[in-house]
């Protein structure tokens, strides 16, 4: 993976965490009856598409850490005939305070991304 695409690949996740987020929180504030504004991620992940367009199985990703040997590993994936495209993504759950969470008591994935890091279209 080129530095460039590296660098742009970092900034396009940072500015798809900040929107889906942003997102959330305004669809939340929006729900009389939910006060749930504290968001928690769930983690990235590394998803492929395969040369049949159908995305990998949930137990076939693995984590993402933006690090130099993730992106390598990344761009790696060029060099696999079925793999057609490879996505980083994640989410969020939602709970009313941190308290709440660390209890228990919050909802699962109330908010979702995705970044396409490279595609063979």
């Amino acid at each position: 993976m080129t530095p460039n695409l590296h660098h742009q690949t970092r900034a396009a996740l940072a500015d798809a965490v900040s929107a889906a987020r942003s997102d959330c929180l305004d669809f939340l504030r929006r729900q009389p009856e939910t006060r749930r504004l504290w968001l928690v991620s769930r983690g990235a992940w590394v998803r492929t598409i395969g040369l049949d367009g159908n995305a990998s199985n949930e137990s076939d990703t693995w984590d993402f850490k933006p690090t130099a040997k993730c992106f390598a590993e990344l761009a790696a994936l060029r060099n696999d005939p079925n793999v057609s495209a490879v996505y980083v993504e994640g989410g969020f759950n939602g709970a009313e305070s941190g308290r709440d969470y660390a209890d228990g008591a919050y909802d699962p994935w109330v908010g979702e991304w995705s970044v396409p890091v490279w595609s063979r279209d």
